[in-house]
């Protein structure tokens, strides 16, 4: 089991010594989000980024914390695509802002970023090792991403793309269950069709 208070001296005395490393903030952000200090959390990821204005993954645990406990959309949606900005492929990040924009109203915008990660099956935040190529890889790599994709499909009425696609992924997975896809399982799925999302996409944020 994590000892918290051990972890949280080392990082800090950590910090005495590497003032400006990124990843010790973002660690730090990390430890007192999962205590539920989200302030301190929302500090430690802006401090991470004031180090390493590319430090990825501060855009997207930044991003997430905005949503799920400050409900501010459109900040943790600028910081997505911030991230994105230095990351394009990054399917963690995809999967985010798609959510994100769906839930803005915003399925065409969020079906384009979905799409931008099926295509490069191998792009950064993917947690999942290829197996196969093309479109029967992308079950195994980005099952996040394909659900997702069902879901708005389902949503603005093409009922038939919605059920190939879920048809693609059950194809593809044995009775052990789903493997993690690259999405980045705190943005659910279900956090878009709770939303409803109808509607044609547009093009702004």
């Amino acid at each position: 089991r994590r000892d918290d208070a051990l972890c949280e001296t080392r990082l800090l005395l950590g910090l005495r010594y590497l003032p400006r490393n990124a990843f010790l903030y973002h660690a730090l952000g990390g430890l007192y989000g999962d205590r539920g200090d989200v302030h301190a959390a929302r500090t430690y990821y802006r401090r991470a980024l004031n180090a390493d204005r590319n430090f990825v993954p501060s855009f997207h645990a930044w991003g997430r914390l905005e949503s799920r406990h400050f409900g501010n959309q459109q900040l943790a949606l600028q910081l997505l695509e911030r991230g994105l900005a230095v990351e394009p492929l990054n399917t963690r990040l995809l999967f985010a802002a798609a959510v994100l924009k769906a839930s803005r109203g915003l399925p065409g915008d969020a079906l384009e970023l979905l799409d931008r990660g099926l295509r490069n099956p191998m792009g950064s935040g993917n947690r999942v090792a290829r197996r196969g190529g093309g479109a029967a890889s992308a079950a195994y790599t980005h099952p996040d991403l394909l659900l997702a994709k069902a879901v708005i499909e389902f949503q603005v009425g093409n009922t038939n793309e919605a059920r190939r696609i879920l048809r693609g992924l059950v194809a593809r997975y044995d009775s052990n269950g789903v493997p993690s896809g690259g999405g980045g399982g705190q943005y659910s799925s279900r956090s878009i069709s709770s939303n409803g999302g109808r509607g044609g996409g547009g093009s702004g944020s």
